[in-house]
């Protein structure tokens, strides 16, 4: 059943997947902009820009890792979720 769902990331990735790097190496990533954190009451306190990767193919991302997707230089900043195939990172 697990292989179901890798070959099911890896055709999602393969249709929406754009070129990236992680720290000079070729990945590929999705991306999700205007994410909005919410505060504590509710409140939308920033919107942000997350990543998404194949575990498989960036299995040990870590903060602060140089990332340039669509000619623009970020850094990673914390894990919003995951899951056994895919993360999704927040980056600056």
């Amino acid at each position: 059943m697990d292989d179901v769902f890798a070959d099911m990331h890896a055709a999602v990735f393969d249709t929406l997947a754009h070129q990236a790097t992680l720290e000079g190496q070729p990945v590929r990533a999705i991306p999700t902009y205007n994410v909005e954190l919410v505060g504590e009451f509710g409140q939308v306190v920033e919107r942000r820009t997350t990543l998404s990767f194949l575990k498989s193919e960036v299995p040990n991302i870590k903060r602060g890792q140089a990332v340039t997707f669509n000619s623009k230089s970020y850094k990673v900043d914390q894990t919003n979720k995951e899951d056994e195939h895919v993360i999704e990172v927040f980056v600056k």
